[in-house]
């Protein structure tokens, strides 16, 4: 009996300690009295501080479209219950687009890739790489459409080959080095071009996947409208997620946005898209039609005719673009709603790559993008604000960087992946991002915009 109680002891002790060294307790501390807050909202101050107006220039605008359909077959980024991930056949083809806007001045760039998101490997490979080609980091605004179905294997580490595949290195590599690649082919048909804005409502093509009716959706497609010579140069973004095909399906696919631009192929009027995802956590797509292949095909085609023209045009606008450094406080991976993952851990098994804000103005047109599935409910109110600003707010997610999902706060403790198992850097952070969001938006409008 001595004997069992002893080993009953070392058991119970042996567990204690490797809970001790494996968990922690769910820190709910809220931003606003956390370091990294005060670090933050200071480096915007001083961002802010910097921003100067700037004069209205002419423009030119070209584009590019840049194949990244592999040669022979590779696994499937998106789902984590995909099995086996490598695609049995191709639907339809992947690619990076880019709209370059070239002012006198300056020049940007919005590049977007048929991807699930931009990986942070890919980021780094393309920001050492812009200067030989004569960009720098600040000047590309990155996206992604967040398709389930396109290529993977970029994604190191046990959560990256989950949801990637078995990783390669030079997939994210050869990836960045297409992006340079639509770079400098969209810098080879520059033309005249003015400006145009639009949005349309589409609430019956989205749902609140999280919380349906107890929550809110975000119904607004944001359009950028390019007028040419040749026809219009569009951007799009909606806050759908692409996930219109299921886990179910084997096959290589931009979902929707493929479809989308298929479409706008076929208008004579339109000369090139370019597709981005908007603020699609919590945000599902919602079409009435079951089978799979129907309703990634509807989906496109739908989005594509409700682009609405602008009513307004402009040849000479402002522009400002910038990332700053993202400042987070301590992973907590949750496996429970009180207990985390030791932030050691989380590195190990997530990563610990740096994020940022992206921004890009063009006219009174704001973009800014996030690191992370940014949740339609945190935008409804950003665009609001924006708008009493006088700016036109276009928010989108993957911009370079990953840190997860960012939802309303009250859903935190929910036990739903999006709240339970990929919120990751604990709760408050949907008041914290939108209280960064708010003041790049007062920095612009102090600045002073000259498109009035």
């Amino acid at each position: 009996m001595k004997k069992f109680f002893k080993f009953f002891l070392v058991f119970i002790l042996t567990i204690f300690i490797l809970a001790f060294a494996t968990l922690t307790l769910v820190d709910r501390t809220p931003p606003s009295e956390q370091a990294h807050y005060e670090v933050m909202m200071k480096r915007l101050d001083s961002l802010n501080q910097s921003l100067k107006t700037k004069d209205s220039e002419t423009f030119k605008v070209g584009y590019s479209k840049v194949s990244l359909t592999p040669d022979s077959v590779m696994a499937l980024a998106g789902y984590g219950a995909r099995r086996p991930k490598e695609f049995e056949g191709i639907l339809d083809s992947v690619y990076i687009r880019t709209i370059v806007v070239q002012f006198p001045s300056q020049k940007i760039a919005i590049l977007s890739a048929d991807l699930l998101t931009i990986h942070p490997l890919m980021t780094q490979r393309l920001h050492e790489r812009a200067p030989e080609i004569g960009w720098n980091k600040d000047q590309i605004f990155l996206t992604a459409t967040h398709t389930h179905s396109s290529i993977g294997q970029w994604a190191p580490g046990l959560v990256g080959g989950l949801f990637s595949g078995e990783y390669e290195k030079s997939v994210a590599l050869e990836i960045a080095d297409r992006m340079i690649e639509s770079l400098q082919k969209a810098e080879e048909n520059l033309m005249d071009a003015q400006l145009g804005y639009s949005f349309s409502e589409n609430p019956d093509l989205v749902l609140n996947r999280l919380v349906h009716d107890k929550g809110e959706e975000d119904p607004f497609q944001k359009n950028l409208v390019f007028k040419t010579r040749k026809g219009n140069v569009i951007f799009s973004s909606f806050s759908a997620h692409a996930t219109c095909l299921t886990s179910q399906s084997k096959q290589l696919s931009g979902d929707f946005p493929s479809y989308f631009h298929q479409a706008l192929d076929m208008d004579t009027a339109v000369v090139f898209s370019c597709y981005a995802a908007g603020p699609v956590g919590s945000m599902g797509p919602e079409t009435g039609i079951p089978d799979q292949y129907e309703r990634t095909y509807f989906l496109g085609k739908e989005i594509a005719n409700r682009i609405e023209t602008p009513s307004l045009y402009k040849d000479s606008i402002q522009t400002v673009s910038f990332r700053v450094p993202l400042e987070l406080g301590r992973p907590q991976f949750k496996i429970s709603k009180n207990l985390a993952l030791r932030p050691y851990l989380f590195k190990k098994a997530f990563g610990d790559e740096p994020s940022e804000i992206s921004a890009l103005l063009l006219g009174k047109v704001l973009l800014i993008g996030t690191p992370c599935d940014f949740s339609g409910e945190l935008a409804l109110p950003l665009y609001s604000y924006a708008e009493k600003k006088g700016l036109d707010l276009i928010l989108t997610s993957f911009n370079g960087g990953y840190i997860g999902y960012i939802t309303k706060d009250k859903w935190y403790d929910m036990e739903k992946s999006e709240t339970r198992t990929m919120s990751w850097y604990g709760p408050g952070n949907g008041w914290y991002f939108s209280q960064i969001i708010q003041k790049i938006i007062d920095g612009i409008h102090e600045m002073g915009t000259m498109d009035q």
